[in-house]
């Protein structure tokens, strides 16, 4: 699928700015960065010492990071994360950051919904990425896929009806919220001047429900200028064969 020329400039031109902020440079540090949502700090700790008190006993946990921009906003967390990402903007980033300097592999050039590897990887993340995705339902049912069944996890981060907060710029054509349960995910999608409202539900793409939350942001994260809330929810794909990643 061919991305909205406006879309990229809009994204292109954000990431241009942020990789030479100093906030920029705590993602391409060996430590973790103060950005990353502390719930999700938690919840890949545990997942990672669950993980070596196992029969398994590995330690070496794999994670794809989808939508991640230039660099994984996980990268520095923990040594034991071997960390894959992707991004359909990848050809532009390794025009603004220099990888090799950085000791940082780019992202593979794909997005949510085809994204696709030989393997499947112990957790699977997209930050403020899904709601960008060309088709967020086909972007989800992708990932999933890409879970280790029964062991791995799904975590998914955005900001609540991120859309209307942007006022539907760039990359911004779908509005994503949580049901209070948080087994069901609503979309409203602009389909010319109508807004499609849609919702689905962890059992139907396979998976069980894990956690969620909702937290309302103290400042303003969109260029409206209102602070919208920041959700994660984290979902676990039901069993079927198991393939490793290398």
């Amino acid at each position: 699928m061919e991305l909205d020329p406006k879309g990229v400039d809009h994204e292109f031109n954000f990431w241009k700015g942020f990789v030479k902020s100093e906030r920029f440079k705590d993602w391409v540090g060996n430590y973790p960065t103060p950005e990353l949502n502390q719930l999700v700090r938690w919840l890949i700790s545990g997942f990672l010492d669950k993980q070596r008190l196992s029969l398994l006993g590995e330690d070496t946990f794999y994670v794809l990071d989808v939508g991640s921009g230039p660099v994984s906003i996980l990268n520095g967390l923990d040594s034991r994360l071997r960390i894959t990402t992707a991004d359909p903007l990848s050809h532009l980033y390794q025009q603004i950051f220099d990888y090799d300097t950085a000791g940082i592999s780019p992202p593979l050039q794909m997005g949510a919904e085809n994204v696709t590897t030989e393997s499947y990887f112990d957790l699977v993340h997209i930050s403020n990425a899904l709601d960008h995705s060309f088709d967020p339902v086909a972007g989800l049912k992708n990932l999933v896929d890409q879970v280790t069944p029964e062991t791995g996890h799904l975590i998914v981060q955005g900001f609540v009806d991120e859309a209307v907060h942007e006022r539907y710029q760039g990359f911004h054509q779908h509005n994503l919220s949580l049901s209070e349960n948080g087994r069901t995910l609503n979309l409203g999608s602009k389909e010319g001047k109508a807004v499609v409202q849609r919702s689905f539900s962890a059992e139907n793409l396979g998976c069980e429900f894990v956690s969620r939350s909702v937290i309302s942001m103290s400042q303003p994260n969109s260029s409206a200028g209102v602070a919208p809330s920041r959700m994660r929810w984290t979902w676990r794909p039901v069993p079927k064969v198991i393939r490793r990643a290398p």
